[in-house]
């Protein structure tokens, strides 16, 4: 009896040790610069042309290569938008056709 409250604690200690990987921010990485997801959408007629797509979906923290991302998975595009440097921001485009705005995070 007294064994089941110690076996308890060891099961709820194993269900807190999950294996997923723990990033510091959601990004995808674009000219050797991470940029930052934010939650800010931008327009359809503000977006240029497509500049690429996630080639890798990371699944470890690495250090990632360019059209990587810790969030959108392999073939999500990649956007310019109009009045913005690349080297700024870039969008993506979500399902359903929306485009969320991705800040370089120049740390």
């Amino acid at each position: 009896m007294r064994s089941l409250p110690i076996f308890i604690l060891f099961i709820l200690l194993l269900a807190g040790c999950g294996s997923e990987t723990s990033w510091a921010y959601q990004f995808v990485q674009y000219n050797d610069v991470p940029y930052i997801v934010t939650e800010e959408n931008v327009e359809s007629g503000d977006i240029r042309g497509e500049i690429g797509e996630v080639k890798e979906y990371l699944k470890s923290e690495k250090n990632p290569p360019n059209f990587s991302s810790n969030v959108y998975k392999k073939g999500t595009k990649l956007f310019k938008i109009s009045k913005v440097d690349s080297s700024e921001a870039i969008a993506v485009k979500l399902k359903g056709g929306t485009f969320m705005k991705l800040e370089a995070n120049k740390e």
